[in-house]
């Protein structure tokens, strides 16, 4: 008896299980030992919220090492696929607190962790290779349904579509900046940092981020061209991790890319291998019936969980053409769009406030309230500068008993261009509100000149 057309090999599913715990483990376990307890909530003394999750604040730092601890506890039992439902859930809710609690921790491939460990969380990717398949009977199966498969590979083609269209932009094909201005910034490397310096190489490597991000699901859904698609998976992020420091994103899209491959991948490629063995993988693995499957799921509840999921996933990244002027400008629609690496952006922000009752004004810094690394994310992302600006009025007001006027004074320079203001320095900013609209106080990216964009472009030396 053959399993159903609908269901597929449990193998992919399972080993994509172990090298996921595998990866959160190590990074849980890396920024306990980096010291990222003390750094990201000891020292600062304000955190910035998301919008819709103000009332969520860290807790003291033995608390929060102990949930550093408990997700790479989480991890590894996920992993193991030992309790693995709760294990996930539990990871899941744990991390993403962990980075709700402040927005100039955001990284795309945090995001990314939370959406994986939600979607494994609703899969039987416990179903085999698993401690909860040895101990129960009923959780073992060589075979689960195809729609798992389907909807973690959706999951990845969101991922390098809007990266993709990110990189569809004059600064990135045109101009190859950023990228002109990272390379440059390399050019002590041994062996590749002698060719950083020279305009061309940076097109290439801008040509080819683009290029990648917008085919290789193509080539990896083609079974002909899907094994040299994946070396360039392992070349393209390989390298990608050895010149930017951008954490676990490279790795965890390594990994996640065997997706792609036939869900029996694993037993073929582990057939004759010794170290499997002792786990039975070869294609006449009998300790468990091929006819045995998970159940078919069919559940009306289940499906438009999936249809709303994956709404929100393709809407968020869009929302940015709602609001006028250019998104890594402005910043409105940026978080949560898998804009990876698509900018560049310096900035110095400085504040002004005004007393009611005097003509008397005083200028704040906000390295008087954040830490160096939080006053450098904030600087050029204008929701935050609206943050930190209210919270230093209302700590003022409270302070000398009368009504204050905050104006931010704010410069940034985006892809190399002339720094310009940011936030419109006539707007007090105890005046607005911090919300998902139009920010019209903040002010446009002035358009450059013909010239200007040649000369920033790297065109001439």
């Amino acid at each position: 008896m053959h399993p159903p057309k609908s269901s597929k090999s449990a193998a992919g599913l399972a080993i994509f299980r172990i090298l996921f715990g595998a990866l959160c483990l190590f990074a849980m376990l890396r920024g306990l030992s980096l010291g990222w307890i003390n750094t990201f909530y000891n020292e600062p003394t304000f955190f910035f919220s998301y919008w819709g999750f103000s009332w969520l604040k860290p807790l003291g730092p033995d608390a929060m090492c102990f949930l550093y601890i408990a997700a790479a506890m989480l991890a590894a039992m996920i992993s193991l696929g030992l309790f693995f439902k709760i294990a996930t859930l539990s990871f899941f809710l744990i991390f993403s607190y962990i980075e709700l609690c402040d927005v100039t921790n955001y990284l795309n491939h945090y995001y990314l962790v939370s959406l994986l460990a939600f979607l494994l969380f609703l899969s039987p990717a416990h179903a085999m290779w698993s401690l909860d398949a040895w101990r129960k009977k009923n959780i073992r199966s060589t075979h689960v349904p195809l729609v798992f498969y389907t909807i973690l590979r959706l999951q990845l083609v969101i991922v390098y579509v809007f990266a993709a269209m990110a990189k569809c932009s004059s600064d990135w094909l045109l101009h190859a900046r950023p990228m002109n201005i990272w390379l440059q910034a390399r050019t002590e490397m041994p062996l590749l940092g002698a060719f950083f310096s020279e305009s061309w190489v940076a097109f290439v490597f801008s040509w080819s981020g683009f290029l990648f991000d917008a085919t290789i699901v193509l080539w990896l859904i083609n079974k002909k061209t899907r094994k040299l698609a994946y070396l360039a998976v392992l070349g393209f992020h390989g390298l990608t991790a050895l010149l930017f420091p951008i954490g676990a994103f490279p790795w965890l899209m390594i990994i996640s890319t065997t997706l792609f491959f036939a869900p029996d991948w694993p037993l073929k490629f582990f057939a004759n291998k010794r170290v499997f063995r002792f786990f039975k993988i070869n294609n006449q693995d009998t300790s468990v019936e091929r006819s045995k499957t998970r159940p078919s799921l069919k559940k009306p509840l289940f499906m438009c969980l999936v249809v709303v999921y994956f709404f929100f996933q393709i809407a968020i990244p869009l929302r940015h053409h709602f609001y006028s002027g250019n998104v890594l400008w402005t910043e409105l629609g940026m978080r949560w769009s898998w804009r990876v690496m698509a900018s560049e952006k310096n900035a110095d922000t400085q504040y002004k406030v005004t007393f009611e009752n005097s003509a008397h004004s005083i200028s704040v810094s906000p390295n008087a309230y954040l830490t160096l690394r939080q006053a450098r994310e904030m600087a050029g992302q204008p929701d935050l500068i609206l943050q930190l600006g209210q919270h230093i009025g209302h700590e003022l007001k409270k302070k000398y008993r009368q009504n204050v006027s905050v104006y931010a004074h704010s410069f940034a320079s985006l892809n190399g261009r002339p720094a310009t203001q940011l936030i419109d320095p006539s707007v007090n900013l105890m005046t607005l509100n911090n919300s998902l609209g139009s920010a019209p106080w903040v002010l446009r990216l002035p358009k450059e000149t013909a010239s200007q964009a040649f000369a920033l472009g790297g065109v001439l030396k």
